[in-house]
């Protein structure tokens, strides 16, 4: 009798050690499911932010491409004199320098993303300066080479800050020329766009289009911006 019990308790601990194997096999396998899921639905949201701001780079880019391109034809259409004309297009530039003292303040106190959202709501400022010079005085033009010039001297910077603050250092030239490659198309086309807008939409109507894709940009920023804190409180 004792050989005999003996067997089945055999038999029954090698059906538990059997039983045990295969439970941990199906947790395994249901973990490394999971994280294949994990993974490609990060890499979905990974491409997805990049799409949104290669967005709203490129429509600042188009912008602040085809104005600078056809600047002195739009003041000229806005009745702004030649040399009141000529001294607002180089005011941009010295702005453009007094915009990285600003970000030497601000960087450490607030996000890229917030610092991007500065840079187009003080161009979206400028561009309606310029158009209300041909409604209140043409010295805003003067106005709006100041408020263009920081916006557009503060992109050049969150152009590379922004994706590092997203994305981190890992990949970060893939992903950064993945982005530009999308704004550089947008630099391109954007001279013969304006120019095609320019001889057949009025001037006025022609600055609203362009302060709308900035704004468009803006709201594809503020999206993006949302969208980091709402990952921030669920982690």
């Amino acid at each position: 009798m004792l050989p005999a019990i003996k067997t089945n308790n055999s038999i029954k601990n090698n059906r538990r050690v059997t039983n045990t194997t295969e439970d941990i096999k199906l947790t395994a396998n249901n973990h490394t499911k999971n994280s294949h899921t994990k993974n490609s639905h990060t890499k979905k949201e990974q491409y997805k932010t990049e799409l949104l701001l290669a967005l709203s780079f490129g429509g600042v880019a188009f912008c602040t491409s085809g104005l600078h391109i056809h600047l002195f034809t739009m003041m000229k259409a806005l009745s702004i004199h030649d040399a009141l004309a000529v001294l607002a297009g180089s005011l941009i530039g010295p702005f453009q320098i007094v915009s990285l003292v600003m970000d030497m303040f601000l960087a450490r106190r607030i996000t890229p993303i917030l610092l991007g959202t500065i840079s187009i709501i003080l161009m979206v400022c400028g561009l309606l300066f310029l158009l209300s010079a041909s409604i209140m005085s043409s010295y805003t033009a003067l106005l709006f080479a100041m408020f263009f010039g920081l916006g557009q001297g503060l992109t050049y910077i969150v152009r590379g800050s922004i994706p590092l603050y997203l994305f981190g250092d890992n990949h970060y030239g893939a992903i950064t020329g993945r982005i530009n490659g999308i704004r550089i198309i947008m630099t391109a086309i954007a001279p013969f766009s304006v120019a095609l807008l320019l001889d057949h939409v009025e001037i006025e109507w022609v600055i609203l289009l362009l302060s709308l894709c900035m704004a468009a940009s803006l709201w594809l920023l503020v999206y993006l911006r949302n969208q980091q804190n709402v990952g921030v409180v669920q982690t």
